[in-house]
């Protein structure tokens, strides 16, 4: 996974075919200057181009909250250029409805975040 702070735009690499598919979507990409309160860790992140959504288990109470979210999924050429930074972690909170990716850029404090739907499965 990585995200993009000139497209504001986060990418998942799908394990599916050829190895070519990916899903993206739009995130707001900013310098934290403080660390928002503690957000849950994501355990698993899974992608479904039938659904077009991304679905990530999250860490909290018995393990079967989730968030959810749009995306587009579609097949990329490997040889296009990429300018996306690392994410080095990813949480969620169910308070704000956010998602958060930690992106190895810099002096480590650049996110993005994205709306989700939370909600217990």
């Amino acid at each position: 996974m990585s995200c993009d702070g000139d497209t504001y735009r986060c990418t998942a690499a799908l394990d599916f075919g050829d190895g070519g598919w990916v899903a993206d979507w739009s995130a707001n990409v900013y310098h934290a200057r403080v660390e928002p309160r503690a957000m849950v860790p994501v355990t698993r992140l899974r992608c479904d181009g039938d659904t077009y959504k991304c679905t990530a288990n999250l860490k909290f109470g018995d393990g079967r909250w989730v968030a959810d979210w749009s995306v587009r999924v579609h097949h990329t050429n490997r040889a296009e250029p990429r300018s996306p930074v690392r994410v080095t972690g990813l949480w969620c909170d169910g308070d704000t409805y956010k998602c958060k990716a930690a992106l190895d850029f810099g002096d480590g404090r650049w996110v993005a975040d994205w709306n989700v739907k939370v909600y217990h499965s």
